[in-house]
């Protein structure tokens, strides 16, 4: 029989839903035994407790110890990050509480951002002297004071929102290509800095689930 090899990788930071968490639970597991894949995704790796914090740091060291007690013949070979990440949430609420509460977050979000970017964009414009620099080049072209918003006035006001749509490529549920958003590019490089915080602050409390 021919030494079988396992590979395992974890993904970096892991959402649960409940107590006891498997293997299959936060990583991919392949051999060419299925036998031995599925029965290696079985096996237990840790419980969340009521009085626990809803994370607990693992490492893939920890998970290879547990692999190698069930099968000792089996070669290990784990991929990706040396540490792993596990968050305990609670279990979803209804679908209807559920859409209800996302609504009212959308609706919250909605408004802080339309009037956070508004008042941001008078400030700025005010700043600038926005309203000024378009009559002085209105005048400069026409060599008449305008009295009036002019068509430099709104060729602004519908270049602003399409260089908005454009830059976060976005319009509702639609995207103009399939790039990442920067919001999505911000979002990813802040939940890497948070899961680094995490296995750091983790490693140092002692925390961090590994081989004794």
């Amino acid at each position: 029989m021919s030494e079988q090899i396992l590979y395992f990788k974890p993904e970096r930071s892991t959402v649960v839903y409940k107590e006891n968490i498997n293997i299959e639970d936060i990583g991919t597991v392949f051999c060419q035994d299925p036998a031995i894949t599925n029965a290696v995704e079985k096996i237990s790796l840790f419980t969340f407790h009521k009085n626990m914090d809803g994370r607990q740091v693992i490492t893939v060291l920890k998970v290879i110890s547990l692999i190698k007690q069930e099968f000792p013949d089996v070669t290990v070979l784990a991929l990706g990050d040396p540490e792993f990440i596990v968050f305990h949430k609670k279990p979803e609420p209804a679908p209807k509480k559920e859409r209800t509460i996302t609504i009212i977050k959308v609706i919250l979000v909605s408004l802080v951002s339309l009037f956070g970017a508004a008042f941001t964009i008078m400030t700025y414009n005010n700043d600038v002297g926005v309203n000024e620099v378009f009559n002085q080049i209105y005048t400069l072209f026409t060599g008449e004071v305008p009295k009036k918003t002019t068509i430099l006035h709104l060729g602004y006001a519908l270049g602003l929102p399409v260089g908005l749509i454009y830059f976060f490529n976005h319009v509702a549920y639609h995207r103009l290509s399939d790039d990442p958003t920067p919001l999505e590019t911000q979002m990813r490089i802040y939940e890497r800095d948070v899961n680094d915080g995490v296995a750091i602050s983790s490693g140092r409390n002692k925390k961090t689930l590994d081989v004794s």
